[in-house]
């Protein structure tokens, strides 16, 4: 709190660190561990809004980058990342929690799209805890696809995969 960062953010990381990751059930740790195996041979990149730290336990070994200006700014590579672009609970001020935050993060897409881009051209790139629907990744597709051909557009189609959970499910669905 002393260093500026919201006792609120403070508290959700603790209850987050505090909660951990792991889970009992076994259909869960054996869908990670295909998750993890499929990684170590095809998966790029990794992007999440989640604060925890299941994506860097799943796939351990890639460097993780921390909210957008880590993302932004950081030396990427492209090749085995994590970008998380909600913050992590490891770092609490980093957290998209407020409205003020997620204003924040909506004048800085642009740039996120920029960025994201030219991972995307190279790479499949899962998405995790983010619907297609939610307006926040449409606004960062939209900026992408503004920038692309009609052709080179069912070319990122087919690198992006999204994973979303849905409680009304009684069986997994493609």
């Amino acid at each position: 709190v002393r260093g500026g960062i919201s006792p609120f953010k403070l508290e959700v990381a603790k209850f987050l660190l505090a909660s951990g990751s792991k889970t009992g059930d076994q259909d869960l740790l054996d869908e990670l561990s295909c998750l993890t195996n499929v990684a170590k041979r095809s998966i790029a990149g990794v992007i999440t809004t989640n604060y925890d730290s299941l994506a860097e336990e799943t796939f351990a070994g890639y460097n993780v980058f921390v909210g957008q200006e880590q993302l932004l700014f950081g030396r990427t590579q492209g090749i085995a990342e994590i970008y998380k672009i909600h913050g992590c609970c490891q770092h609490p001020g980093t957290l998209v929690l407020t409205r003020a935050d997620y204003d924040q993060f909506s004048a800085r897409n642009v740039y996120l799209a920029a960025k994201l881009l030219t991972v995307f051209i190279e790479h499949p790139i899962i998405f995790l805890g983010y619907s297609i629907n939610d307006p926040n990744i449409q606004e960062i597709l939209r900026a992408i696809v503004n920038c692309l051909s009609q052709q080179n557009l069912g070319q990122l189609q087919r690198r992006l995969v999204f994973i979303e959970y849905d409680a009304d499910l009684e069986t997994p669905e493609v």
